[in-house]
């Protein structure tokens, strides 16, 4: 029977004729993919080393400039000396950005590469069997391992984007309250009212970046002891305000549950919240967290686009099927279950049932 070869979309080997068939229809696609992945992580590689030198020579340039100006500051206008030292820091928060880019692509082809020469052994011995050898081909765990690929992916994107946030913002506001710091000492022996305006300036900055790095950590961990669940989604809607309007409601009286409970359903609501708002581009988001004595119940419900429920599950691992497998992951690990019901412009509506019978680890208020 002949194997198609070179597909870059998923297989479904639930279509082959047997098992056997089906890994090799598997290999030769998964094969096809990674020959595609690798060709692009590749000319990313390049375009990244050409980005770094790039910058690496702007940054010198910058250096110069800056070493000229701190050497004779009283012959350059503060702004030009100002605008110097941010396009310096500007150039260095990118070049590290890039540098952690370059690694992180860098191994990425080598797992592409040693995949790639695993797979082409596997393919060669499957060649060798006969069509009727026993082989058992779990699909679930097939697709599952694509998913998990493509979700450690999601990490290190994760990672690279919070590095950017926190470069480009508090990080940014620190070294402008560092050259305020240092021309504060430069301006007090000549000019006091100048040394008070960058004082104050360098305050300004410090507070600034204070707040911006509190806001951070309070996005990796949400909930505390004097932080509850309804508090932390409550506070989730209204960071979302400027992309749509959501509501909460409360069904029961509330209490503290275990902390694994809360956070699981904590992002559980996230998830969704983020699918209906920037996937499904709603203008309205529901949230209805319920209490009741053995379990938690929260739903999700946005007037957005909607999707196909049943096409996204079957080709679980890529795009919109990462979030679900996410939130299925997070609800096994309470002993509860996630149902996703959508339909195609009609909007989206999920369900989390979270079992609370064990004892909660944080004291009740």
């Amino acid at each position: 029977m002949t194997v198609a070869a070179q597909r870059s979309d998923p297989v479904d080997v639930r279509v082959a004729d047997s098992p056997l068939v089906a890994l090799r229809f598997w290999t030769d696609a998964r094969l096809a993919d990674l020959a595609e992945a690798g060709a692009e992580a590749e000319r990313e590689l390049i375009d990244a080393t050409a980005r770094r030198t790039n910058l690496r020579n702007h940054l010198r340039r910058n250096d110069e400039t800056r070493r000229r100006m701190l050497e004779a500051l009283d012959r350059y206008p503060i702004r030009d000396a100002v605008r110097a030292f941010h396009d310096g820091l500007a150039l260095t928060g990118e070049f590290g950005l890039v540098e952690e880019h370059i690694a992180s692509l860098k191994r990425r082809c080598d797992e592409i590469a040693a995949e790639r020469e695993t797979l082409s052994h596997v393919r060669e011995t499957l060649r060798a069997i006969s069509n009727t050898g026993g082989l058992r081909v779990d699909m679930r765990s097939a697709r599952l391992s694509r998913a998990a690929r493509r979700m450690y992916q999601m990490v290190d994107d994760e990672h690279q984007a919070v590095a950017r946030t926190i470069l480009d913002g508090p990080m940014q506001r620190l070294s402008d309250a560092a050259l305020d710091a240092e021309l504060v000492g430069r301006a007090l022996p000549r000019d006091v009212r100048a040394a008070a305006e960058y004082a104050a300036r360098c305050h300004s900055a410090t507070v600034e970046a204070a707040s911006a790095l509190q806001r951070r950590i309070e996005r990796l961990w949400p909930l505390d002891a004097d932080h509850s669940l309804v508090q932390a989604v409550d506070d989730l809607l209204a960071a979302a305000a400027s992309s749509g309007v959501g509501t909460l409601h409360v069904v029961g009286v509330e209490r503290r549950l275990d902390s694994l409970v809360e956070l699981s359903a904590y992002r559980i609501v996230e998830a969704a919240v983020d699918n209906g708002l920037r996937h499904g581009r709603a203008s309205h988001v529901d949230v209805v967290v319920a209490f009741h004595a053995d379990r938690l119940s929260v739903l999700v419900r946005d007037d957005g686009e909607g999707f196909d429920v049943s096409a996204t599950e079957a080709r679980l691992g890529r795009t919109r099927g990462l979030g679900l497998i996410q939130m299925h992951e997070r609800a096994a690990l309470s002993g509860g279950r996630v149902e996703v019901r959508s339909i195609t412009g009609e909007g989206t509506e999920v369900r989390a049932t979270l079992m609370t019978s064990r004892q909660p680890n944080v004291t009740p208020r």
